[in-house]
């Protein structure tokens, strides 16, 4: 089951809320199904938060499979700024992997413990309570 999002084209914003396991394969249908989104316009933000997940069961390969299937979308993908909150050392080297896979690539990655942190590097004019109301409304619809 890919990654569930929501897109907020008002602030040209992806948000992602991963919980429990995650696996590779979940992330690239998630990159998938984005990619297939209508509502996705690049270039956009996107702030990815894996304060829930459980990554205990990747490993390098993994994240080098995730990396490989954005590179392969990266034209639909282009300009896209990555902002990973993590919740846990394993998924902050996990996702400092990732970050490093695609520096040589048209998406930014940045990794970070919280949500200001990340906000601000996406430069996001919204307080994470606003977003999280309105993940609340979709999952009620």
């Amino acid at each position: 089951m890919p990654l569930p999002y929501l897109i907020y084209p008002e602030y040209r914003l992806v948000h992602v809320r991963g919980r429990g396991v995650l696996t590779a394969e979940a992330v690239i249908q998630h990159l998938e199904a984005l990619a297939a989104d209508p509502l996705y316009v690049a270039p956009m933000r996107k702030l990815i938060d894996y304060r829930n997940v459980d990554m205990s069961g990747f490993d390098f390969n993994a994240v080098r499979r995730v990396a490989a299937a954005k590179e392969a979308l990266e034209v639909r993908f282009q300009g896209e700024r990555n902002a990973f909150i993590v919740g846990s050392d394993l998924t902050f080297g996990l996702s400092r992997q990732h970050q490093s896979l695609m520096n040589d690539t048209e998406v930014q990655v940045g990794v970070f413990r919280n949500f200001e942190d990340a906000a601000q590097w996406l430069e996001l004019p919204v307080p994470e309570s606003v977003l999280l109301a309105a993940w609340e409304a979709s999952i009620h619809r």
